[in-house]
């Protein structure tokens, strides 16, 4: 995920992207801020994602399917929890288009 709007206003979201690597922030996720975050941990894990897969095929966020958008707000983020992403070797057309 990428900070897609900058800076810390309430309404920055981060988009969703192709993911480099199997789990962002190692087995233990993306360590967030106590002072600001409700939750210790982030994590975005993939299914599926040899170098060969560089378009994201669907997306899920605590479980559920992330469908409309393509971005998470900065208080989603910060609840903690986990993303889950699915690449592909080829743009998933439904997909995007339901964005």
């Amino acid at each position: 995920m990428d900070g897609a709007s900058g800076g810390i206003a309430p309404n920055r979201r981060h988009g969703v992207t192709t993911p480099v690597s199997d789990r962002a922030g190692g087995r233990a996720g993306i360590r967030l801020d106590p002072r600001i975050a409700k939750c210790q941990r982030f994590v975005i894990r993939t299914v599926n994602n040899p170098p060969s897969h560089d378009s994201i095929q669907s997306a899920r966020l605590k479980s559920k399917p992330l469908t409309g958008r393509f971005r998470i707000t900065h208080a989603e983020f910060i609840a903690g929890g986990e993303s889950e992403l699915a690449p592909g070797p080829s743009p998933n057309g439904n997909w995007r288009l339901s964005q």
